[in-house]
């Protein structure tokens, strides 16, 4: 039973640590965004720019592994610029989801935007 279960969490939890970032940023940047949409739209960011949000794990484990190496100098020094870049990769990878020209860009069709009238 466990040979069918562990791979299941292990997934489940590498895909919650990876939306979470992205999470925290739609709900910083989008206020009154439903619970339900936000998780949603987390999981479909991570799973497009999967190659973000590795790089996401990698700074997430080095840091935990820094802080159980050298807790001290990890904890004083490198915190603020480990968490900084997860949180840009992070706000990189939801931005263009969220913004209000990628709004439009889905109720209008390509010919309508491209109008060259003054």
């Amino acid at each position: 039973m466990g040979v069918y279960v562990v791979p299941a969490l292990a997934m489940t939890v590498v895909l919650v640590l990876a939306a979470w970032p992205a999470a925290i940023v739609m709900v910083t940047e989008v206020r009154h965004a439903h619970v339900v949409s936000v998780v949603r739209l987390a999981l479909v960011v991570v799973a497009r720019k999967w190659y973000l949000s590795l790089l996401n794990l990698l700074v997430m484990v080095g840091t935990l592994l820094g802080l159980i190496a050298q807790p001290f100098l990890v904890a004083a020094l490198g915190s603020g610029f480990l968490l900084h870049l997860v949180w840009a990769n992070a706000r990189w990878m939801v931005l263009p989801s969220i913004t209000s020209k990628a709004v439009d860009a889905e109720r209008r069709p390509v010919a309508d935007r491209a109008s060259y009238r003054r």
